[in-house]
């Protein structure tokens, strides 16, 4: 059975995901923290490495120094040394080392000079411990003797008076070991000052380094407050000469920004000329397809006063032009009054008392949709709740919601308009809200598009333009307000926000 990896991969998905949120800058100093250590930890490492083998290897010369002189003085010695007097080996002994010769399995000598020049002998476990692990000249071992400490023992085989007998001869290792230690100290000591000055110094010039990086990130954050939906369109903003300099990677960035603001600069120049003219074609339209449009409805109206000498046929078709071109007429003053809305003709602005042209559009409202059942809600400041514009556009603002909602919506929908003040007292609201069908959610992010038509489920009749909308968010944008909707599949609201008048 094999393991699964998915664990291990997702483990290491979310570490390379977690160093993608890092800026650079610290990514950087984290990279160049990680190599500092490494090559300090490699440095210190050979450095101690080097320093403790040349100790041992003194230790070494030392203990076959010690080694040949008590083999050479056995070789020397009487042939019958004194009584209970065991063989004199070479010269004295020295702090810390140890002197050991064995004849036919018997301790001749086991002696062990303390550091602080004192002499004992050699336990028995100890002189086991000697004789099992020790080296010889060429490679001594080292050997723990427990209390005693750690030693570096060499052993040589020779002859006393004929028979065969073992040297060993042994030094601490003590001062090795508190040599290494003392250097390793030392070195860690000195590496974690080492590499904080070498991160200061790594971080000050990364962010010196990064400086022109975050330059060019400052001009592109300064882009992204510019507002480039329409109107003429400037982007002043360019990268300076010194940051795009294509000779770097952060220069070579710099001209690729300055040359993409250059090309967007151009093309939304295309595109406000391209919609200029087709905003000034659509309001010339309009504008020349009026007078016909004024005659077609003169004539039919006057065919029509002779309706009782026309054969049926014909007075039926009379009928359908004169509605069509009275649709058709309404359809040409929509588009007449968007162009010059988009166009950014000046509206009439005097103030208004939106309560008094609430109550007149809800009664009219009333009158042409008798089979709907109309709220109407004010609040205890509705009164007062003044705003500036076009009183005119205001009322069609008005008129086209409720005509809307009465429009799109089944017989006996409740419709209730609301006015009030907002929460921070600075805009008047109107809300208007029907328990209709709703809005299909594909239908809801583009309800306030240039025709836009509700679905089947909300319209019982076929009129309207698809302009009703649009032209209430036009109209509500050039007063300076907002309009919104809402619609859960149980009902739709729009809601109207525009700034009231402040008297101070």
């Amino acid at each position: 059975m094999t393991k699964d990896p998915a664990p291990a991969t997702s483990a290491a998905q979310i570490a390379a995901s977690s160093r993608r949120r890092w800026p650079l800058k610290w990514q950087l100093t984290a990279l160049t923290a990680g190599l500092i250590v490494i090559a300090v930890a490699i440095i210190g490492g050979v450095s101690v490495g080097i320093q403790q083998r040349s100790l041992l290897d003194r230790l070494d010369g030392q203990v076959r120094v010690a080694l040949d002189a008590s083999a050479r003085s056995l070789n020397d010695a009487q042939p019958e040394p004194p009584e209970n007097q065991g063989p004199t080996l070479g010269p004295g002994p020295q702090p810390g080392s140890i002197s050991l010769v064995i004849v036919n399995d018997v301790p001749l000598l086991a002696q062990l000079t303390e550091h602080d020049g004192t002499d004992r002998a050699l336990s028995d476990d100890e002189i086991a411990a000697l004789t099992a692990s020790a080296g010889t000249a060429d490679q001594p071992e080292d050997v723990d003797l427990g209390a005693a400490g750690e030693y570096r023992v060499a052993a040589d085989s020779v002859e006393v008076m004929g028979k065969p007998a073992t040297v060993i001869s042994a030094h601490s290792l003590d001062e090795v070991t508190q040599t290494v230690r003392d250097a390793i100290i030392t070195f860690v000591i000195v590496a974690v000052i080492a590499v904080i000055i070498a991160l200061l110094v790594a971080i000050a010039l990364i962010s010196l380094g990064l400086r022109p990086l975050r330059r060019v990130a400052g001009v592109a954050a300064k882009v992204t407050h510019t507002p480039l939906t329409s109107g003429v369109v400037v982007i002043p903003q360019r990268v300076t000469a010194a940051d795009s300099d294509g000779h770097t990677e952060v220069g070579q960035v710099g001209g690729a920004l300055n040359t993409l603001l250059e090309h967007v600069e151009e093309s939304l120049r295309i595109r406000e000329q391209s919609e200029q003219r087709l905003r000034q074609f659509i309001a010339d339209a309009s504008h020349e397809l009026r007078t016909p449009l004024t005659t077609i409805r003169g004539y039919a109206d006057l065919v029509a006063r002779a309706d009782a000498d026309l054969p049926q046929e014909i007075s039926h078709s009379v009928q359908r032009i004169r509605s069509e071109s009275v649709r058709m007429t309404a359809l040409v003053d929509d588009l007449l009054l968007l162009a010059r809305l988009d166009s950014g003709v000046p509206l009439r602005t005097e103030s208004i008392q939106l309560a008094g042209l609430v109550v007149e559009a809800c009664a009219d409202a009333r009158i042409t949709a008798t089979d709907h059942t109309w709220i109407l809600e004010l609040s205890d400041d509705a009164a007062d709740l003044e705003v500036t514009g076009d009183p005119d556009r205001i009322r069609q603002v008005l008129v086209n919601l409720l005509a809307n909602a009465g429009t799109h919506t089944p017989v006996g929908t409740t419709i209730s308009t609301r006015l009030f003040t907002s929460a921070d007292g600075r805009h008047a609201v109107l809300r208007v809200a029907d328990d209709g069908p709703g809005i299909s959610h594909e239908l809801l992010p583009h309800i306030f598009d240039r025709f836009s038509r509700g679905d089947s489920a909300r319209s019982r009749a076929d009129g309207g333009t698809g302009l009703g909308t649009a032209i209430v968010e036009a109209i509500v944008r050039a007063h300076g307000g907002q309009v919104s909707v809402a619609s859960d599949g149980g009902g739709t609201q729009f809601t109207v926000t525009l700034p009231i008048n402040r008297t101070e």
